[in-house]
């Protein structure tokens, strides 16, 4: 992570984001326990897969290859690692998963991602936070159809 703004430091509980976003992710107590809402379901899936590809691109990386050696020695991490990471890679813009931010409660956060094409492999994340429990209480209501 290269920049953060001071609402997304305010989602964690210590008001401070991770130095490895994905460590924390895929091995953290508190992100899989509390912060990261659903965490076997909506986020390892989708990470793991990621953690994997960077390591093949990257085989030369040895804090990749120590992550991934963490996460397949983890008790919680590594037996969903051994099933998730062959999962092909789904790309996270516009998806939604359930978060509970320190400071306004559960939610969802929302991805608005760019890859910018000058710069291989980098890319820039945006996370939209929604509050409540579910996203169909935040969507617009349904259009009427209008007479014939």
């Amino acid at each position: 992570m290269l920049a953060h703004n001071r609402e997304f430091a305010a989602l964690f509980p210590d008001g401070e984001p991770p130095a490895n976003s994905m460590r924390w992710m895929l091995l953290d107590r508190e992100a899989r326990e509390v912060v990261l809402g659903d965490w076997a379901d909506s986020w390892a899936p989708v990470v793991m897969p990621q953690l994997r590809h960077a390591v093949e691109l990257h085989p030369q990386n040895a804090a990749l290859a120590r992550l991934e050696d963490d996460v397949r020695r983890d008790p919680v991490a590594g037996p969903l690692y051994a099933v998730a990471a062959a999962a092909p890679i789904a790309y996270p813009d516009g998806t939604e998963r359930p978060i509970n931010h320190a400071l306004y409660g559960p939610g969802w956060v929302t991805t608005c991602v760019a890859e910018p094409v000058t710069s291989p492999g980098a890319r820039v994340m945006l996370l939209i936070y929604t509050p409540g429990d579910s996203l169909a209480s935040h969507s617009p209501a349904p259009r009427k159809s209008l007479p014939s």
